[in-house]
């Protein structure tokens, strides 16, 4: 199991998650982000937190499950809290 894939991602105050399919839409007080994740993968919003899960347990289904899980947890630090060096 991927070990990245595993974590939740917890929502700041002001940040909302919405998940249609693959695309997911992030929005928050620095504007809003959308994208489309790869297949294998699906998005559960819970109570304040997002959780991402792959129905393939082979090696590139963990890799795309990390992967996922890393590209929303950046789209909710950059509606957040935005870049900084």
């Amino acid at each position: 199991m991927s070990r990245i894939g595993k974590k939740t991602i917890t929502l700041p105050k002001g940040v909302q998650v919405q998940a249609q399919g693959l695309e997911v839409s992030v929005t928050g007080p620095k504007g809003s982000l959308s994208r489309r994740l790869p297949a294998g993968v699906s998005v559960i919003l819970d109570n304040g937190a997002v959780r991402l899960e792959t129905g393939d347990d082979g090696r590139s289904g963990r890799a795309i499950w990390g992967l996922a899980r890393t590209l929303v947890n950046n789209m909710v630090v950059g509606v957040s809290t935005g870049f900084r060096r």
